[in-house]
């Protein structure tokens, strides 16, 4: 199952594939001028595919230089490198969490410590490739405490990030499905969405409906680590993500 949305040109290229490889198995019939017009038609709508592909994936490539170089908060004191997000520019699914940890903070990569490993593993129970996936936190900077350890960001370290970054990378993405990870992710996107926040232990595994997305809260993969019994319960809701993928999809298609 593909996490990534299909475009128009993916579309054309599809049916003019099919086109051409029902030519070729008739080619005794087809004139060698249809068989080079489908070719050319292939050629065509591969340099559009890369052409429009580049052209979107600009905005966010330059968004993340501004959140490599940003200061706008006192994270950037501490750090050692931000860590913008990865993943598709064509991705339905964005997973947000709440912000990089030791690991994410060295290699400026989100989610690729133990809580990584394991959100990777429960993606690949589903059918779905990290690659399709655009994976980010709220803030873009590990929040440190006194003693060195990661601790939760404040309230107004959150404000000023959110709407430079993450509200943009929204807005480029686009994706149809937002599964936010902990208490932090989910409080800030329901509630920016006119949403009532609960308890993570009590909404987890739901699905909220706006106008531009669904969310579904889950428990933070790091939570998992050292609970089974969280494990189990992420394993469950990622059974539920599964679903709601599918019939986005076929939303999608209906509409």
């Amino acid at each position: 199952m593909s996490a990534s949305k299909s475009t128009p040109v993916d579309r054309g290229l599809n049916d003019v594939s099919e086109s051409l490889s029902s030519s070729e198995r008739t080619q005794n019939n087809i004139l060698p001028q249809r068989r080079q017009l489908l070719k050319d038609q292939i050629a065509l709508i591969q340099s559009s595919r890369r052409f429009l592909s580049l052209k979107a994936q600009k905005p966010l490539d330059e968004l993340h230089s501004e959140i490599i170089r940003c200061t706008k908060c006192r994270l950037a004191k501490t750090r050692t490198r931000a860590v913008p997000g990865e993943g598709s520019m064509n991705a339905r699914l964005m997973f947000i969490g709440e912000g990089p940890g030791r690991t994410e903070d060295q290699k400026g990569r989100p989610f690729v410590g133990r809580a990584g490993k394991l959100l990777d593993e429960m993606l690949e129970e589903i059918g779905v490739k990290r690659s399709e996936v655009f994976i980010t936190n709220v803030v873009k900077c590990r929040p440190v405490s006194p003693e060195g350890r990661d601790r939760k960001p404040s309230e107004d370290e959150i404000s000023t990030c959110t709407p430079l970054y993450l509200e943009k990378q929204i807005d480029i993405i686009t994706p149809t499905v937002i599964c936010t990870l902990g208490d932090t992710a989910t409080a800030y996107i329901l509630h920016k969405h006119g949403l009532e926040p609960g308890m993570i232990s009590k909404i987890h595994g739901s699905t909220f409906i706006t106008h531009r997305f669904k969310i579904m809260p889950m428990y933070h993969p790091a939570a998992a680590l050292y609970t089974n019994e969280l494990k189990e319960a992420i394993q469950r809701d990622f059974e539920r993500l599964e679903a709601l993928l599918k019939q986005s999809s076929l939303e999608s298609f209906r509409s």
